[in-house]
């Protein structure tokens, strides 16, 4: 089968699918993914093929991420006029090319991706989508993807062609919100695989030496430079001086780390360390709370702290709270990083809960069932 994957132009929404598309091509079906110019590079790195197609450009992206009149509550602007509006538009032309000269079987596109499904329903090709972030955004698109579909000459449906194509999540089913979200279609469960190491191995370079808790810290790869990313690795730096503990903290590759001053004795810094070796032995985790960094979290049943910065991440942190496998710390401070991280390492409850979501996950069907689920849909369409 000739399968066709579909993503933004954001690493965090291109790894979720690569698994997927890799246990694809070990099953022996070719194998294309679909995004905008910028991931060329990166899809090629994970062994895949790219099919490039529109992007609005930066400066209009950042202009509607600007416009957003309450950029901290996360209404519904930055989705209906990018998510489910430039976006979109900028990518339908090349990736109506692709699909009517490749002619996919089954198109797998990410949650955010939405061109995918005009496409798919154009070309009379069933599609299903790949969660990229806790819960869904289904109410709030519906309205919006109903006027990008009269827009591009197909007829409102409510939702119908979102509802209706199957949903595959690697969250564990205890985080998510009891209800869904406005009849958005239930959400089929995937453990994703893990690059694990035994805790007996040889000490890797990143660890730091000595018998004290080792602490890992990462903001992810999409904060970057600014002032607001510095503010947020400066209080975690602080966080963690002079605790009795060992730290590492990945700053991703665009973070100048000149710019962060004075670093504590007890904490190493390095650009990027694959998530899974670390968590394999860390006794607690402080991060952002991005979907990726936190499904990574979970399936180790690390206990965290999470201090979330923007899109997702708020809702990823109040729901870690609320199930109690970690602490929500809204405020940038120190001295309540610090004590968030004190509880986190000495709570036998935060540890238990954290152990009890790394067994659901653990016991969820892996991505080789959701792939071979994912054909049994394609045959039947």
């Amino acid at each position: 089968m000739r399968i066709l994957f579909t993503s933004i132009r954001a690493t965090g929404h291109l790894t979720p699918l690569v698994p997927y598309a890799q246990a694809f091509q070990r099953h022996g079906h070719d194998v294309r993914v679909a995004a905008a110019d910028g991931l060329t590079e990166a899809i090629e790195a994970t062994g895949l093929s790219p099919a490039p197609f529109g992007h609005p450009g930066d400066e209009e992206q950042a202009r509607i991420i600007a416009s957003d009149p309450e950029p901290d509550k996360m209404t519904g602007f930055v989705l209906r006029e990018l998510f489910v509006g430039a976006l979109p538009r900028a990518a339908l032309p090349k990736l109506r090319e692709t699909v009517r000269d490749w002619r996919p079987d089954l198109i797998v596109r990410e949650a955010s991706e939405y061109a995918a499904v005009i496409a798919a329903e154009e070309a009379g090709i069933p599609h299903v989508r790949v969660s990229v972030s806790n819960g869904h955004t289904f109410r709030n698109a519906i309205a919006p993807f109903d006027d990008l579909r009269i827009e591009q000459g197909l007829p409102p449906d409510g939702g119908a062609s979102l509802r209706n194509a199957p949903a595959f999540s690697a969250f564990p089913a205890s985080l998510e919100e009891s209800g869904g979200d406005g009849g958005a279609s239930p959400q089929i469960r995937v453990r994703l695989p893990r690059e694990t190491a035994p805790r007996d191995a040889p000490r890797p370079d990143w660890l730091p030496e000595g018998d004290a808790p080792f602490v890992y810290m990462t903001f992810g790869t999409v904060l970057g430079a600014s002032d607001r990313a510095r503010a947020t690795f400066r209080a975690a730096l602080d966080a963690v001086a002079d605790m009795p503990v060992r730290a590492l903290m990945t700053t991703g590759p665009s973070m100048d780390v000149g710019a962060l001053g004075e670093v504590p004795a007890n904490l190493r810094l390095e650009a990027w360390i694959p998530q899974d070796l670390v968590l394999a032995r860390a006794s607690a985790m402080v991060c952002h709370g991005g979907s990726g960094t936190s499904i990574g979290g979970l399936a180790a049943g690390v206990p965290m702290v999470v201090t979330p910065v923007g899109a997702d991440q708020p809702e990823n942190a109040r729901r870690i709270a609320a199930v109690g496998a970690g602490i929500a710390v809204t405020d940038r401070d120190p001295a309540e990083i610090r004590t968030a991280i004190e509880r986190a390492l000495t709570d036998p409850a935060i540890r238990d809960a954290a152990g009890r979501l790394a067994a659901e996950i653990a016991a969820t069907p892996d991505v080789d069932a959701a792939v071979a689920t994912m054909i049994g849909f394609a045959r039947a369409a």
